[in-house]
C-alpha cells in the first residue's frame, strides 16, 4: 500500500459554498472508495492549509485520479506528496550508498 498526504485550500468558490463543506467531503470519500483509494482520515485544519487527507492505495494512478477530479470541481486546490511509514523509510535509507 502506498500512502498520500493531500493537503488542501479553499478556492473562492469553496469559501462562497463553505457551508456544503462536509457534505462535499463524504461524496470524496465514497468517490475515492469506487477508485479503490482509502481515506484514512480527514481533517480540517487552521492555518496556511484548511485540509488535510491521509489516503492509500495499491494504484497510484487512481491517488492521481481522484485528487484531480476533486480539484476540477473547483471548491479546493490541492497540494499531494507521497508519504513513508517509519518502516518504509528505514528501507529508503537502508538503499543509500555509503557516503
Amino acid at each position: 500500500m502506498v500512502r498520500y498526504i493531500l493537503l488542501v485550500k479553499y478556492t473562492d468558490a469553496g469559501i462562497a459554498r463553505i457551508r456544503d463543506t462536509v457534505a462535499r467531503a463524504a461524496d470524496f470519500c465514497a468517490t475515492a472508495a469506487a477508485l479503490g483509494v482509502q481515506v484514512e482520515s480527514q481533517l480540517w485544519t487552521l492555518g496556511e492549509f484548511d485540509g488535510v487527507l491521509t489516503l492509500v492505495s495499491d494504484d497510484d494512478e487512481q491517488v492521481i485520479a481522484v485528487t484531480t477530479h476533486l480539484a476540477q470541481k473547483g471548491f479546493v486546490r490541492t497540494r499531494l506528496m507521497r508519504a513513508y511509514t517509519e518502516g518504509e523509510f528505514t528501507d529508503v535509507l537502508a538503499t543509500m550508498p555509503a557516503p
